[in-house]
């Protein structure tokens, strides 16, 4: 399985970079993070920028955590992740809707905090971020 994180403030991605962990700040609308398993691959997706960074989920996940991060919210749900790789490139909005349309026929909605994707789409974006 693959998941995006959604995050839109620069304090977030700092804890999220600095732990090498993927957070979704509580409260938010839908939980994810308990059904992502160790190897899942993980995006971090910064608003209005693109995917900044990836890594493959631990298989440890802490559900409703205290964070120090996180604005206006003092629990977090993370998934610590292994061979976390911040990109140098990022893949944008634009990039990322084009890679979509290879397996849908809709324009891709990033309106969740954590989005699960489906796994074609996610090795299209791993060879994107190769290239």
């Amino acid at each position: 399985m693959a998941y995006f994180f959604i995050t839109n403030n620069d304090v977030d991605v700092k804890d999220m970079f600095d732990n090498k962990k993927a957070s979704a700040y509580l409260p938010y609308s839908t939980s994810r993070v308990s059904s992502i398993i160790k190897n899942d691959l993980v995006f971090i997706y910064r608003v209005k920028i693109g995917i900044i960074a990836y890594g493959y989920s631990s298989g440890k996940n802490c559900i409703e955590c205290q964070c120090n991060s996180g604005l206006g919210s003092s629990l977090e749900d993370h998934v610590h992740l292994d061979m976390f790789t911040p990109l140098k490139k990022v893949i944008p909005y634009s990039i990322l809707n084009i890679l979509y349309k290879k397996y849908s026929t809709k324009a891709l909605v990033l309106g969740t905090t954590v989005k699960l994707i489906n796994d074609d789409f996610a090795n299209e974006i791993i060879r994107e971020i190769k290239r």
